[in-house]
């Protein structure tokens, strides 16, 4: 089993998330309360961690801080909702947009010619355009406050 850690100070996800057991996955989730950050991302490899999911958005940018390496998703929008422990260090991942776009995906959505719109400004909204694209979208208008937003927001 591969201890993981999920890093939220919200008390009910907590606790539904500790009571979650499914031995095929493989991995036994955590639930820890982020006091300070860069203490608790420091303990994962002492304490055996295989790596943590930050739940919380106000970590995210922390994460990617505390990391030694990181994907291009995450230099991207320099935040991050996942780290993995590597005999490296900590690599920050982000991957809600593919997440967001793989549950899109199993209500039966093809990306592939595709027009999509995407509302927001930020991290997210930037995820879900380059994971939208990347799979085939023909078209992608993202709706942001006003126009410099949306373009800093795509980069």
């Amino acid at each position: 089993m591969q201890l993981v850690a999920l890093i939220t100070p919200d008390l009910a996800l907590r606790q539904a998330l500790s009571q979650f057991r499914k031995p095929s996955l493989g991995v036994l989730l955590h639930p820890v309360t982020p006091t300070e950050f860069s203490a608790v991302a420091a303990s994962l490899a002492p304490l055996d961690f295989r790596g943590a999911l930050v739940l919380d958005e106000a970590f995210h940018e922390a994460a990617f801080r505390v990391a030694q390496r990181s994907s291009l998703m995450a230099q991207e929008t320099g935040t991050a909702d996942a780290l993995t422990v590597s005999y490296g260090g900590l690599i920050a991942e982000y991957t809600l947009g593919r997440a967001v776009v793989a549950a899109l995906q199993q209500k039966g959505w093809d990306a592939r010619g595709a027009r999509a719109v995407v509302v927001g400004a930020g991290p997210l909204a930037r995820a879900v355009c380059r994971e939208a694209s990347s799979l085939g979208a023909a078209h992608i208008t993202l709706l942001a406050s006003d126009g410099p937003t949306a373009e800093r927001t795509l980069g």
